[in-house]
């Protein structure tokens, strides 16, 4: 298995779970590669991935208390914006979106394929300046902020 090198890494995928039962690292860990095993196609297929270096080691912290296994998921990527956007979905990691105004730019073309994703859009696109700047990073923050404290 080819490693990814840390200044390859472009995004970093973040999930949690919590399931009613006593699991180990590699049970969640084989979960996440049957999900999305045939999924996404030849292209994304995770194993193959994987081999080649543009996602790197799954790393899943786990604690268990009485019959409940919860924890989080690490998926370091090497892949584009869309690609890794993908393979969230195909793990059911909520995502945030930043995108552009721009009609062929649109998310709902672009976008996250998962129910569980915020999308932001600058109001409208104007060719004297860099409309991107109009997310506010405070309003993004805010969003990851409280949804990490609600879920």
């Amino acid at each position: 298995m080819a490693k990814i090198s840390p200044v390859s890494i472009k995004y970093m995928i973040h999930a949690n779970f919590r399931v009613e039962g006593a699991l180990e690292k590699p049970d969640v860990i084989g979960a996440i590669f049957g999900q999305t095993e045939g999924l996404l196609g030849n292209e994304l297929e995770m194993r193959e991935l994987q081999k080649e270096g543009k996602i790197g080691r799954i790393e899943v912290e786990l604690e268990r208390k009485d019959k409940i296994t919860q924890g989080k998921i690490k998926i370091p990527t090497a892949l584009d914006q869309s690609e890794t956007t993908l393979i969230a979905a195909a793990v059911e990691t909520f995502v945030i979106g930043l995108y552009s105004p721009v009609k062929v730019e649109s998310p709902v073309r672009w976008g996250p394929l998962t129910d569980k994703k915020k999308i932001f859009v600058p109001e409208k696109d104007d060719d004297s300046r860099d409309v991107m700047d109009d997310i506010e990073p405070e309003e993004v923050f805010s969003f990851i902020k409280n949804y990490m404290i609600n879920n």
